[in-house]
């Protein structure tokens, strides 16, 4: 059985494949009646018609394709903002190219170019810290860039969870929890995320007139083992927190582990607090109080901008709220 083309629709409408192909791939400067529109596109349904992705982007200079480059999908934040970027993608008849650079920049770099060279229509990407160096290589692109995970909208467009905000919110609520000697487990030198959930650690630090002490601040990386192993060290230090808050819900997970290994009663002796709201931070015992973050949300939108621009609209960058989720650990 041959397989139906444009110009089988367009025999059957009556149209030029020009018209057809304007309808189909929904061009914005198109003049076509509605009526037109309906009749083509209930034809094209009749005929279960496919288009051709190759011969599409040949006549609409698209690919179909949208590039996502991200650190990692180890950390709880990816996963759910992939989903979210799927959602509508699936919706357009778009695939994702995914690329994780591992918190490597000569595989950042590197990944960005191939993107570029595989002509994809838009770059979601959730960027290092050498935002700075890479920006002026990619200046050309600057319309096929959302940004995600970044509060900074001199680079490029910014979809922007605004994670300084919570990490005020995690540190002011275990203040008024009663908490005078908080420890933040930290990735501030991993990535800007993390950087940005320190500075709101310190501003409610200081806001509320608590010193500021840098080795309560312990650095690492989103991994519950790194969680544990620093949770250990802030005790055999002597720190002695009764409050941590932590860079994310694995991270916190595994300064719980360590904690109820050596006796202590959460939120009793020590209130700990994550990042994240991850499905398995209501399951933990106790479940864990967390900062909330729209992630699916997060994707949904930057894939939305990046539509946007290409057809042509204005689009600003964007700040998503987090949100105190309360449970049982602080």
């Amino acid at each position: 059985m041959n397989r139906v083309n444009i110009r089988d629709v367009a025999k059957r409408a009556g149209v030029s494949i020009a018209t057809v192909s304007q309808v189909l791939t929904n061009a914005s400067y198109s003049r076509i009646s509605q009526k037109t529109k309906m009749k083509i596109l209930k034809i094209a349904k009749e005929l279960d018609y496919t288009p051709n992705i190759l011969a599409r982007g040949l006549i609409t200079r698209r690919t179909s394709f949208i590039g996502v480059l991200i650190p990692d999908i180890v950390n709880s934040f990816f996963p759910d903002i992939l989903q979210g970027i799927e959602n509508i993608l699936i919706e357009k008849d778009y695939s994702m190219i995914l690329c994780t650079y591992d918190k490597n920049y000569d595989k950042e770099k590197k990944y960005l170019k191939l993107l570029i060279k595989k002509n994809v229509d838009g770059i979601i990407w959730a960027p290092s810290k050498n935002i700075k160096n890479l920006y002026k290589e990619f200046i050309p692109w600057k319309q096929k860039i959302i940004l995600i995970c970044y509060d900074s909208y001199k680079y490029f467009t910014a979809l922007h969870p605004n994670n300084k905000l919570g990490g005020y919110l995690a540190t002011e609520y275990l203040i008024k929890k009663g908490c005078k000697n908080i420890a933040h487990l930290s990735s501030s030198k991993v990535d800007i995320a993390g950087s940005e959930r320190f500075k709101g650690y310190k501003k409610a630090l200081i806001k509320y007139g608590i010193l500021f002490k840098k080795e309560m601040v312990m650095e690492g990386d989103y991994t519950l083992e790194w969680g544990y192993n620093n949770t250990k060290k802030l005790f055999s230090q002597g720190l002695n927190p009764d409050g941590i808050f932590a860079c994310s819900d694995i991270v916190a997970i595994g300064a719980i582990t360590y904690l109820k290994e050596k006796g202590y009663k959460i939120p009793d002796d020590i209130k700990i607090i994550g990042y994240d709201d991850i499905p398995i931070a209501s399951l933990v015992s106790p479940k864990l109080t967390t900062i909330s973050q729209p992630k699916i949300e997060t994707g949904q939108k930057a894939v939305q901008m990046i539509f946007d621009m290409l057809n042509k609209k204005q689009v600003a960058s964007q700040t998503l709220t987090p949100h105190l989720i309360i449970r049982e650990s602080a």
